[in-house]
């Protein structure tokens, strides 16, 4: 017996403030209200889910429509839509893993980065940067791409954002490494490299975006809590301040800190959705 607790609303038994909790028993899901100690047996939830949606305040009707879709969709008499469930943990599992791993990649470089300006040994940042274009590039093509061909098989117009996302920012990170190696052969000026890595970073933040944006369309399937939006806005903050003079120092720790919060919050989604299929 497994059971989810959704939100604070009135109880149709008693009509009194309490909260809704589901229950799945013997293949079946349950309403009750739990008032502290006191359970309020509602009924089946196929039966009273409109009952039980009037019931709830306003901002956890949400959870309880993801939650029916779900069931719809994991219980439903068709294998086509567990394969679609299937195919979303899938997807999913992939682009966090992705996201886990770039994350932990800015943070050693950014380690990197520090020793490099305390011991002064400035001629390897170059060599430095083009190590960590290239293993940022095969980390997007083995995880953000793999993981968003499986999401756009599944729906591309809801998840081929990401698809686009994810090429572009292909695109990106190549100029970078493109114009690092240039710098480093004097094959262009410093005042060409600065606009080409002002454009490459405009690019690497629109990347993101539509990345983000496309991870933000699976709320259909998954609850996605408020943590991942902050750490989309705080990553995308990150990202936007390494084009800023005397503030791109910090740009680092704010990509860590919401990608951070972007893994925590996708991988407690996707655990509970393959606990519910």
């Amino acid at each position: 017996m497994s059971s989810r607790s959704i939100g604070y609303g009135i109880c149709p038994r008693c009509g009194n403030r309490g909260v809704l909790i589901i229950k799945e028993l013997s293949g079946g899901y349950y309403a009750y209200y739990r008032h502290g100690k006191v359970w309020h047996y509602i009924g089946p939830l196929s039966i009273f889910y409109d009952q039980l949606i009037n019931s709830l305040y306003n901002e956890y009707r949400e959870s309880l429509r993801k939650l029916a879709t779900r069931i719809s969709a994991t219980r439903g008499n068709t294998t086509a839509d567990r394969q679609i469930i299937n195919a979303l943990v899938d997807g999913l599992t992939h682009v966090r893993r992705g996201i886990l791993w770039l994350m932990i990649l800015s943070a050693l470089f950014y380690v990197i980065a520090l020793a490099i300006v305390i011991s002064r040994i400035t001629p390897i940042t170059g060599a430095v940067e083009v190590v960590n274009a290239v293993i940022s590039l095969v980390l997007t093509y083995v995880f953000l791409l793999g993981g968003f061909n499986i999401l756009s098989g599944i729906d591309y117009a809801r998840y081929g954002m990401g698809l686009s996302g994810t090429y572009l920012r292909f695109v990106g990170i190549s100029l970078v490494m493109v114009v690092d190696v240039m710098y480093a052969l004097s094959i262009v000026a410093p005042t060409v490299v600065v606009p080409l890595t002002v454009i490459a970073g405009v690019t690497i933040v629109v990347s993101w975006a539509l990345i983000y944006t496309a991870i933000l369309r699976s709320t259909k399937y998954i609850d996605l809590s408020r943590a991942i939006r902050i750490g989309m806005v705080l990553a995308l903050m990150g990202y936007s301040l390494d084009l800023v003079p005397g503030l791109n120092e910090f740009g680092p720790l704010l990509q860590i800190i919401g990608e951070a919060l972007i893994v925590m919050d996708l991988g407690i989604a996707i655990a509970r959705l393959k606990r519910e299929s």
